[in-house]
């Protein structure tokens, strides 16, 4: 009977739990265990798909279904851009040459503005198109910008004045302009008034230069002349020309032309 009890005891000894560790608490581990598993799949990090999952698209992303894409803001920023500037290419060598046996006089400035010396019509319609702009005018891109200032001094007026065999050159940019009205998201202290520049479609375009053989209103009347540079032309202090007109007159193919000649004759 000893025997037989001993032997009970020495088994629930050998078999009972072990030191520091139990049943409930083996079973609480393993719990854990598989619940940050299961956490670590539901934070997005890792694991298998769940709520919030990295793979998921959000709100705003550019990529995935559902996407939300931003557009920007058509009463501001989207609208105005629309009337920046364009980048006129390519330009066109201008030259108006004087082959005739006096002297060819071109109002170049009239109260404080700089007049084309030439006009140009074209090339769909005999009608004007406007291919320079004074520098008190400011472009659509321009006045978006704030930048709508005119020079603090205002020039003199002045008559060009080009000697027989004489050539005075300059550029076209191949840009045109044309008067626009911005929309109200986008004034400034610049007003509402604009010149929009769109680069010149491609034409035939007519080209004529009105000129004199004298200038009028001289600041010293009885020199309404100048001494001409190496290439044949001068600025005389006047503010007109003549009544005896000269014209020069002639076409550019446009782009295909790079330069042009105007020529005054007898």
């Amino acid at each position: 009977m000893r025997r037989e009890l001993l032997g009970g005891l020495l088994c629930l000894l050998a078999c009972g739990p072990k030191d520091g560790s139990d049943d409930e608490g083996s079973a609480t581990g393993t719990a854990g265990t598989v619940g940050m598993s299961e956490g670590t799949g539901a934070s997005g990090t890792t694991g298998g798909a769940g709520e919030g999952e990295t793979g998921a698209p959000t709100e705003g992303s550019a990529t995935g279904p559902g996407a939300t894409v931003t557009e920007p803001d058509a009463t501001t920023g989207g609208l105005c851009e629309e009337f920046a500037d364009e980048d006129a290419v390519p330009a066109v060598l201008i030259k108006l040459r004087n082959d005739s046996s006096q002297a060819v006089f071109l109002i170049h400035v009239s109260f404080c503005e700089e007049v084309p010396l030439f006009e140009m019509a074209g090339p769909d319609s005999d009608a004007p198109v406007k291919w320079s702009h004074t520098p008190c005018e400011f472009t659509c891109g321009e006045a978006v910008g704030g930048a709508c200032g005119c020079p603090a001094i205002c020039p003199e007026d002045r008559v060009l004045m080009i000697a027989p065999g004489g050539t005075h050159a300059f550029s076209w940019t191949g840009a045109l302009y044309s008067e626009e009205t911005l929309p109200t998201q986008c004034l400034a202290e610049c007003g509402d008034s604009c010149l929009r520049v769109r680069q010149a479609p491609d034409g035939v375009y007519q080209l004529s230069a009105r000129g004199s053989t004298s200038a009028i209103v001289c600041n010293d009347p009885d020199v309404c002349t100048c001494t001409p540079n190496p290439e044949g032309w001068c600025d005389v202090q006047a503010s007109g020309i003549g009544a005896e007109v000269v014209m020069a007159e002639t076409t550019v193919n446009y782009p295909l032309q790079p330069d042009v000649v105007l020529v005054f004759t007898d």
